[in-house]
């Protein structure tokens, strides 16, 4: 049986994500474009800031919103940005994120997910993760 697994976000919890985002943002551009143009902010200052924009957006954006597992013990995460696809048995290790509170990261064959532990049934997830995998490593959830 397939089985999915979606993040959870409560719908103020969406609001105090995007608003606060959006309007930073959009008052940072508007900071930083005219006063690029017109000389007063250097240019560099300018690049640097959209591309540490650029790179939140993407971290964020790429991180899986749901988690799907199928019968043959394959884990599918998600994102906006495309999906890992990874056996089961390719799954080594889930662990807090060292540098931030809050995040997972998982370390399989194809390299890292990082994942906010918000599942639904979550739990399950893991239960079933370390029935078809017994030698994978769950450290802090």
């Amino acid at each position: 049986m397939n089985r999915e697994y979606r993040l959870y976000l409560s719908p103020t919890q969406k609001l105090l994500l995007v608003l606060p985002l959006l309007a930073f943002v959009v008052g940072m551009g508007l900071v930083f474009v005219p006063g690029s143009l017109s000389g007063e902010i250097p240019l560099p200052a300018t690049i640097l800031f959209l591309g540490i924009l650029a790179y939140a957006a993407y971290y964020f954006l790429s991180m899986p919103h749901r988690i799907e597992v199928d019968e043959a013990g394959r884990v599918t995460f998600v994102s906006l940005f495309g999906s890992v696809r990874v056996n089961a048995s390719q799954i080594r290790v889930i662990r807090p994120k060292a540098t931030q509170l809050g995040f997972l990261v998982v370390e399989h064959a194809r390299g890292k997910t990082n994942l906010l532990p918000q599942f639904d049934d979550f739990h399950l997830f893991l239960t079933d993760l370390r029935a078809r995998n017994p030698r994978v490593e769950l450290r802090g959830c």
